[in-house]
């Protein structure tokens, strides 16, 4: 996990006062490479990791009810996206506990090697009306980690 600096910027500023900006402060952030219904995407959360109830939660509730996950380095990612990874970061309308770093699903799969890929995490939620009306919805939902195959 890396720290990288997030400047707090008041909402609402089309272009902030550089003399009364807000202090930085550090978020440890991870990257994770999904590869979903619609296509391959990169994305940078807070959370420790994908598996996070809440973590997942949220990223149903941008559509991804199923994917394939991988934890990639956010040291390599930072490098390979450069410029883009720090107005990401510092985008002021969005929160980190989920951004999206890259939803184009060519040039997300040609940054990364697989040998880059932490060990995948298969996620599927399965929507059944019967079953969520008595349970909590995490309680609904099926997540299997599975061991790297090869090394």
């Amino acid at each position: 996990m890396t720290e990288t600096m997030l400047k707090e910027e008041p909402r609402g500023r089309a272009h902030p006062d550089p003399k009364n900006a807000a202090p930085e402060r550090k978020v440890k952030l991870k990257a994770f490479f999904l590869f979903t219904v619609t296509g391959p995407l990169v994305v940078l959360t807070s959370y420790d990791r994908i598996e996070n109830p809440e973590f997942l939660r949220k990223l149903r509730a941008v559509g991804f009810n199923k994917f394939v996950a991988h934890e990639i380095p956010v040291e390599k990612v930072k490098q390979r996206y450069g410029t883009h990874f720090e107005v990401v970061c510092n985008d002021p309308n969005e929160d980190d506990t989920l951004r999206i770093l890259d939803y184009k699903s060519e040039r997300a799969i040609r940054m990364f090697s697989f040998r880059e890929f932490g060990p995948p995490v298969y996620y599927e939620y399965e929507e059944d009306n019967t079953l969520l009306s008595r349970l909590p919805d995490y309680e609904a939902e099926y997540l299997r980690v599975y061991p790297k195959y090869g090394s």
